[in-house]
């Protein structure tokens, strides 16, 4: 049986022994009960921005107010799990946030032309009756199809956020909801195609691993936190001393950290280099042909149906049968501005060594066809058959637990129809227009309506994380064509300017809720509780 002594106990004790002595020891005593009185409250909270991370916090409070935020400082000596769930800098100044001067304080309402950021200040019954006014409005008069609920993701907890927006929309007839993701839509759509679903290893794989060769992997910043990837990253290639080699554009603080090699490449120019590589493989006999006559489609002729075209094979592509153009590393060389002796000492490394594990970060696929470029970078562990075994990976980012912790419930959405998460702009303007073929919209041919609301909830993708903001600024601006939008936050962000009604969020501890793990958070599965440890400010409400 073990005893925790903590400071209040030991100075709670401590008052109770002087209290009882004969000795004239009444002003310790009063002193000792100070320090107890001045001892702050400490709840359980954790820091839910996006990250893919979910880091447990500390919240202490004094007289109605946060005074300071700490971590996770629990752990069990006996066994290396679970791990501390430390949260970086970004976690650690939350309170900040809490009482940041651009805080949203009231709900309000539009004065000026949409986009001019002019406000006046309004009750919240008056908030209530203006959405249902302008929400029965346009289920009246365009069904709910013409309703959106965007793409955010800065609410992460369990029970508030998106998902009370997406539980009240389906109980009045549904709307049009969103497909993929703004972090990773392409290396999403591309790995079922490639594999039959995304599928990778976990980060503390690679301390089986003798090499590991990252594609824009930067687990030392997108990663950071104490209990996810970085951590069990870094833990895994010192285990073993697994030789690290890094590709990317910048010399990142992963680079900086305990890597062997990094490669500097021209912004989205893997592919080239990947092809290159696979040129290397091919032509050396490093590929395992053995694994590709057993497990893959389309490596070479033999593997085709025969309607396929000749040299309509991946081996065709590279060696130049099917375009006249072999892939050498002096073609990547000038493509991607590595050195072609680099080029050739990496495939040898690759193709020579065993096991190696491939991983890729979300930034190569974050372009135009940048589902090709993650197909690419996938490719070369198929070649080696460096996929399934102890040490190895699909060339994917490193996955995390799968698993999940339930929300509050949404109910069924009648509207089946979604569009790509990065297409909403398009189906305010043309969305009677967008097709499945064309567009990408799934659950119908044709979407029957343009979107004319929008809730944003959570997220700042209403101007700040989309593209070509001068053209989106120019859409959101026309009330004729989206005719009304309701913005939830806890700050003045960028999306907040376009709001009709704007409706202030509360931020952290100054609700009840429940956080689970992110999809950063490697080999960790927790959930962890946030207890209301100060009451909001203003009149901020949880969603």
């Amino acid at each position: 049986m073990t005893f925790q002594l903590t400071r209040r106990a030991l100075l709670q004790g401590a008052g109770i022994t002087l209290a009882g002595s004969v000795c004239p020891l009444t002003a310790v005593a009063s002193g000792v009960k100070k320090a107890i009185d001045a001892m702050p409250d400490m709840y359980w909270g954790a820091c839910v921005v996006n990250c893919g991370n979910r880091c447990a916090l500390r919240v202490f409070t004094k007289n109605g107010q946060v005074i300071r935020i700490e971590t996770d400082n629990t752990s069990n000596p006996c066994c290396p799990q679970p791990y501390q769930l430390r949260a970086c800098l970004r976690g650690r100044s939350m309170r900040q946030r809490l009482y940041n001067p651009d805080r949203l304080k009231f709900p309000m309402k539009r004065v000026g032309e949409r986009g001019e950021a002019k406000f006046e200040r309004i009750s919240w019954d008056e908030a209530y009756q203006l959405i249902a006014d302008n929400w029965q409005r346009i289920l009246k008069n365009y069904g709910p199809d013409s309703v959106y609920i965007n793409y955010a993701t800065a609410q992460q907890t369990s029970v508030s956020g998106s998902n009370c927006w997406k539980r009240l929309a389906n109980l009045t007839g549904g709307y049009l909801n969103w497909k993929g993701s703004y972090s990773s839509a392409q290396i999403t759509a591309a790995f079922p195609m490639t594999y039959g679903r995304k599928v990778a290893s976990s980060p503390t794989e690679i301390a089986h691993a003798k090499l590991y060769v990252s594609f824009g992997d930067n687990l030392s910043v997108t990663r950071i936190s104490g209990g996810s990837m970085s951590w069990q990253f870094l833990q895994a290639i010192e285990k073993n001393h697994v030789k690290t080699i890094v590709i990317d554009p910048i010399c990142t603080d992963t680079v900086a950290g305990k890597v062997n090699q990094w490669i500097p490449i021209l912004p989205g120019t893997d592919a080239a280099l990947c092809e290159a590589l696979a040129y290397e493989f091919i032509t050396h006999n490093w590929v395992d042909q053995e694994f590709l006559d057993k497990y893959c489609v389309g490596y070479d002729e033999k593997t085709l149906p025969k309607s396929a075209p000749k040299n309509g094979d991946y081996k065709s592509y590279i060696l130049g049968k099917a375009d006249g153009v072999a892939k050498t590393p002096a073609y990547a060389s000038a493509i991607t501005g590595i050195p072609e002796e680099t080029i050739i000492a990496l495939a040898r490394e690759m193709g020579t060594t065993k096991p190696v594990f491939v991983a890729q970060g979300l930034g190569p696929q974050r372009r135009a066809n940048g589902e090709e470029t993650a197909r690419a970078i996938a490719m070369l562990p198929i070649l080696l058959g460096q996929v399934g075994l102890p040490g190895t990976s699909s060339g994917m980012e490193e996955c995390g637990t799968d698993w999940w912790p339930i929300g509050i419930p949404r109910g069924n959405n009648p509207v089946k129809a979604s569009i790509p998460s990065f297409m909403w702009t398009e189906a305010i303007l043309r969305g009677h227009e967008m097709t499945a073929t064309h567009d990408g919209v799934k659950g119908v041919d044709r979407l029957k309506n343009d979107i004319k609301m929008v809730i944003n909830s959570g997220g700042n993708i209403l101007i700040n994380q989309h593209s070509d903001c001068g053209r989106t600024d120019k859409i959101l601006r026309d009330t004729s064509k989206c005719e009304f939008i309701v913005v939830c936050d806890n700050m003045m962000t960028a999306s907040c300017r376009y709001a009709d009604v704007l409706l202030p969020d509360t931020l952290g501890n100054e609700t009840e809720d429940l956080v689970g793990n992110g999809d950063s958070m490697g080999e960790t599965a927790f959930i962890t509780p946030i207890h209301k440890a100060v009451n909001p400010q203003w009149e901020q409400r949880s969603t």
